[in-house]
């Protein structure tokens, strides 16, 4: 089996992001409930109304959170014809861990659908390193075809501004909601597995923040956000008070 190599690493938090990179079994209580958690979740991410609104929410996350000029709708349009003819494009962005970021993600079933992909590649499967593992079902992929265009647009304009590949998935990756994070707390991951929706709700604040606080072009970020924040601010105020408004979901 070959001679096991040890390396010391100094950065503490390189560290921690190494190990979490293996995530353990998930305890026989955590499974049983998140079950209704994953049932209750995909009653609503699976619903077409759910799918065509979580679109348009990502097409002004990635104009707003964009490092490589992502052109809203443009872009993603041709994102779902790479996706759907199964382009080298798009190959070359799973390869790099771009498809390990969706909302439709189930982590406990990605692993085949990379096994798949890296045996025909020729390439050893045994010698990649993932986390995640393969898509829950037929209808999960049928609503990840919306939910990747994005990345994929965003992965394909930065290819063309010279990104390496890896960046260039990275950053699709935080175009919007990087639905594969979930630290290194087994109590944080824990309440993942099991709250519906609560991933979304942190790590997209998180997102937001680093936005803000650490990227490259956080002024721009900043700037858009705000104009979309006092937009929205504007419109509960023009429609306050109406039922019709109250009423919607």
């Amino acid at each position: 089996a070959g001679r096991p190599e040890y390396y010391e690493v100094a950065d503490p938090l390189l560290l921690r992001s190494m190990i979490a990179l293996d995530r353990p079994a998930q305890h026989w209580i955590i499974k049983l409930l998140g079950w209704p958690k994953r049932i209750g979740q995909a009653s609503i991410v699976l619903d077409p109304s759910f799918m065509a609104a979580n679109w348009t929410r990502d097409q002004i996350s990635a104009g707003v959170m964009t490092r490589s000029g992502f052109r809203p709708v443009i872009n993603a349009i041709d994102g779902v014809r790479l996706r759907m003819t199964n382009d080298k494009l798009f190959q070359e962005w799973v390869a790099n861990g771009g498809g390990m970021s969706s909302l439709y993600l189930d982590e406990p079933a990605f692993r085949s659908k990379l096994e798949r992909f890296y045996t025909k590649q020729g390439i050893d499967y045994r010698t990649v390193i993932d986390s995640p593992k393969k898509f829950l079902n037929l209808i999960e992929t049928i609503g990840d075809f919306a939910e990747s265009a994005t990345r994929i647009g965003e992965f394909k304009r930065s290819l063309e501004q010279g990104d390496h590949p890896r960046h260039a998935a990275y950053k699709s990756k935080e175009v919007s909601v990087d639905f594969s994070q979930a630290g290194d707390s087994p109590a944080v991951r824990a309440l993942y597995d099991t709250i519906v929706f609560l991933r979304a709700a942190v790590v997209s604040w998180d997102r937001l923040y680093r936005g803000v606080k650490h990227d490259p072009n956080n002024g721009l970020i900043a700037a858009k956000a705000g104009m979309i924040g006092l937009a929205s601010a504007g419109l509960y105020l023009m429609n306050r008070g109406d039922p019709r408004y109250d009423d919607m979901p």
